[in-house]
């Protein structure tokens, strides 16, 4: 087969049509390379499975892992078995990380380790884990117009005492304002009610 892509396109070449040969050996693409994700039954079933010149993954001195379901059931020792833990869980630490017990091969110089946030007081100084996302819903109801009132307050020195103060205060004067523009309405409808009778009977009074 590589005979005929070889002269096919040695005869398209001399014929001037370069456009129509064809790469019988491409080299890859960097971007078309995806990663290869390693867990411990993946790690299992590459390096250790049932046949000759492979490794023989175990957990102690006397008891090895000879099945994919026994390596999900230990995987840690899976990992142990071809990495250094340590230097894995110190990486994972740095960034108040756990191991996750996945890594993913990206290409001979990468390989990416995967972890999963502490909870809290584990290695944390107490922080708890919070989330950006439970963190805006709870202040959901303190937040109007994108403004964070809790940042407000603390900005301006107004307390919470203080605020309900101010708007008990607002509320008695909302309250007498209405009572006022109550009154001045009535005046008003009386006023307007009182032109038009007013208008009528001048109407009336020129017509005759």
């Amino acid at each position: 087969m590589i005979r005929a892509v070889l002269l096919s396109n040695h005869f398209l070449r001399y014929t001037g049509y370069t456009d129509f040969t064809r790469r019988f050996s491409p080299a890859p693409s960097i971007s078309t390379l995806h990663p290869i994700p390693l867990s411990a039954a993946g790690i299992y079933e590459v390096l250790c499975p049932s046949t000759d010149h492979h490794f023989d993954a175990k957990i102690d001195e006397t008891h090895s892992i000879t099945s994919v379901e026994h390596a999900n059931k230990n995987q840690m020792a899976v990992f142990s078995n071809f990495f250094d833990l340590k230097k894995i869980e110190k990486v994972c630490a740095t960034y108040g990380l756990e191991f996750a017990k996945r890594l993913t091969f990206v290409n001979s110089f990468m390989t990416r380790v995967l972890g999963e946030v502490r909870p809290a007081f584990q290695g944390r100084g107490g922080s708890p884990v919070v989330s950006d996302l439970e963190d805006a819903k709870k202040d959901k109801s303190q937040r109007r117009q994108g403004r964070d009132w809790r940042a407000e307050g603390a900005r301006t020195g107004i307390t919470q005492e203080d605020a309900k103060r101010r708007l008990i205060e607002l509320e008695t004067e909302l309250n007498g304002l209405e009572i006022l523009q109550e009154e001045k309405r009535k005046r008003w409808l009386g006023a307007d009610q009182e032109r038009y009778e007013l208008s009528v009977l001048e109407r009336m009074t020129s017509n005759t």
